[in-house]
Order: C-alpha cells, then structure tokens, then sequence
C-alpha cells in the first residue's frame, strides 16, 4: 500500500485533495487492468507503455475537468 499511498499524494498535486483518492484509485486500477490483460492475453494489441502511462496522467490531469469538481 505504500506505493498507492505515493499515487494518492502525486495525484493530490494534481487533483487536490478531495479528489486524490478517486483519482489515485482510477489510475491504479488503469494499471493494474492493463497488467492483468496483458499476462492473461499477450497476444492482444496495446499501445506501448510510455504511451499508456502518460494517456492515464493526461486524463488524471484533466479530473477535475471531467468530474467538475
């Protein structure tokens, strides 16, 4: 949990507080699907990593935006 605790505190940076746990949760559970997609099915299509992790930044980015708070 201490690596999910730094995303909270990064995504804090960006979101602020009240959405940081949101936030953090969403990006965890983006990279922790594409890990599990990628192990049970190696064969399917994905962009490259660098391209993923910085999609999921650029939407976290723009939370607040979407969410409207």
């Amino acid at each position: 949990m201490q690596a999910f605790h730094q995303l909270v505190v990064l995504a804090e940076a960006l979101v602020g507080e009240a959405d940081a746990h949101d936030a953090a949760t969403s990006l965890w559970l983006a990279l922790h699907g594409r890990v599990s997609i990628r192990c049970a099915m190696p064969w399917f299509p994905m962009s490259d990593d660098t391209t993923y992790v910085r999609d999921q930044v650029d939407a976290l980015t723009h939370w607040q935006a979407r969410t409207g708070r």
